[in-house]
C-alpha cells in the first residue's frame, strides 16, 4: 500500500505524536490505522487543552515539527494553566479589599485560594528572609596566615538587629563593649 507522507493525515499524524522527518512515518498499516483514529477522535478536545503551547509554536520561528511530543504539550499546557489560576486567586484578593464579595460565588473561591497563596507566600518569605538574616549576621571569615602557620576567623560585623533579636529570643540583654577608631580590637 502507498500513501502519501505529505497528505493532511499524515501531516497532523506528524504533529499530534511528535514525530520528526528523522523518525519518520511507522512502516506497519495497523499500528498507524490505530493512531490516526485515536488522534481524530481527541485531536479536538487536546488542540483546546493545550492552546498555549499550540499559540506559541505558531509564532517561534525556530519551531521544528518533532520537538514537542504530546505529553509534553499537555504538560506545559498544565502548567500555564496553572500559573494562570494562582495569578487569578491573587488579584482577586487584592480586588476584595475594594469589592464586596458575595457568598457562594466564584470570586468568593478564589478570594479565599488567594487569601491561602498569599499567606503561604508570605511564610515562605519570612522564612527565607531569616535564614538570609542569619547568613549575613554570621559570616565569619577564615583564612590560613603562612607567617603565623595557623588558622585565623576574622569575626564579621556584629548586626545591631540581629542581637537584639537574639537576645529577645533568648531573654537575657548583653553587656556592649563600645570600641573606638583607634582601638584595633575587631
Amino acid at each position: 500500500m502507498r500513501l502519501n507522507e505529505n497528505s493532511v493525515t499524515s501531516r497532523l499524524y506528524k504533529w499530534f505524536y511528535g514525530v520528526s522527518k528523522y523518525q519518520g512515518l511507522p512502516n506497519n498499516l495497523c499500528p498507524y490505522f490505530w493512531k490516526v483514529v485515536l488522534m481524530y477522535l481527541t485531536i479536538i478536545p487536546y488542540v483546546l487543552i493545550s492552546i498555549p503551547v499550540v499559540v506559541y509554536d505558531l509564532f517561534d520561528k525556530q519551531y521544528k515539527n518533532g520537538e514537542r511530543k504530546t505529553g509534553e504539550r499537555l504538560g506545559i499546557s498544565a502548567g500555564v494553566y496553572i500559573g494562570l489560576f494562582v495569578l487569578a486567586t491573587l488579584i482577586s484578593a487584592i480586588l476584595a479589599l475594594f469589592i464586596k464579595v458575595e457568598k457562594d460565588t466564584l470570586f468568593e473561591f478564589l478570594v479565599v485560594g488567594g487569601c491561602l497563596f498569599w499567606t503561604g507566600l508570605i511564610v515562605i518569605g519570612v522564612i527565607e528572609g531569616v535564614k538570609h538574616l542569619k547568613e549575613f549576621s554570621t559570616r565569619d571569615e577564615s583564612y590560613f596566615d603562612e607567617q603565623q602557620d595557623k588558622w585565623v576567623v576574622k569575626k564579621a560585623k556584629v548586626n545591631m538587629t540581629t542581637e537584639f533579636i537574639k537576645a529577645k529570643y533568648n531573654k537575657y540583654c548583653p553587656k556592649i563593649d563600645w570600641v573606638g577608631d583607634n582601638d584595633n580590637r575587631g
